[in-house]
């Protein structure tokens, strides 16, 4: 359509374009702190204030329909902010939550990266406690939490149950037929895992990672309420 969606993507907020490139700007209008001010605008309000966000954004998912006979739209952005103000185009809008043992993540992290080992599970627990919020918005009905460790040993069931939470009807062949699990990637990262690659995988971490870095873990972790009842699911035994 000939539209330029590179700041839609990139950068979800409804910012007039002057004050697009400026940082501070961008930060300040990406708190939640307005979540409760936009929660509590009605939909003809939302249009009116944001009438050049929403356009643009309707316009981007014009372009995605002329680009094949889909029937889902997945959103990878992580912003509570997004999902708020997407809610006015999409009120059924469902969100899948992916959440991997901080102890594995924290492995593998370090064999890639140079990183404070604290640091790295800070960011963790504040980026699944802030995704967490997405059922506190949406509802418990239109969240759904998957575990890695769940999708990589079990993948036919999780892909299953994940069907029947967006609406996708199930499938009669094989599971074999329908997913290739030699091809499919799990991980969104540059390692390009696969199913039967990760599922044959040791959990180095429990050899590899020092006393320390357990300990520090350990003690987060149980500083978080609603971690506690799915760490079973986190293989973390």
């Amino acid at each position: 359509m000939g539209e330029d969606f590179s700041w839609l993507t990139s950068n979800p907020t409804p910012l007039p374009r002057l004050l697009r490139s400026s940082r501070i700007a961008t930060t300040i209008s990406r708190s939640d702190r307005w979540l409760p001010f936009y929660r509590a605008l009605p939909q003809t309000a939302r249009q009116r204030l944001l009438g050049g966000y929403y356009r643009e954004n309707a316009k981007f998912f014009e372009a995605l329909a002329q680009s094949g006979p889909y029937t889902h739209y997945f959103d990878g952005c992580k912003s509570l902010f997004r999902l708020e103000l997407m809610r006015s185009l999409f009120p059924d809008t469902l969100v899948v939550h992916l959440i991997k043992n901080p102890k594995a993540y924290l492995h593998s992290f370090l064999t890639r990266e140079e990183m404070r080992y604290q640091s790295v599970i800070d960011y963790w627990l504040k980026y699944h406690d802030e995704s967490r919020r997405f059922a506190e918005l949406l509802g418990q009905g239109n969240y759904m939490l998957v575990t890695f460790e769940e999708l990589t040993r079990y993948p036919e069931q999780s892909l299953r149950e994940l069907y029947r939470f967006i609406g996708v009807p199930e499938r009669d062949e094989p599971f074999e037929q329908w997913i290739n699990l030699k091809t499919v990637h799990v991980v969104g990262s540059g390692t390009k895992n696969q199913y039967r690659r990760v599922e044959e995988k040791a959990p180095r971490w429990k050899s590899e990672l020092t006393r320390e870095q357990l300990t520090y873990i350990d003690r987060r972790i149980a500083q978080v309420p609603w971690l506690e009842p799915i760490l079973p699911r986190l293989d973390w035994a």
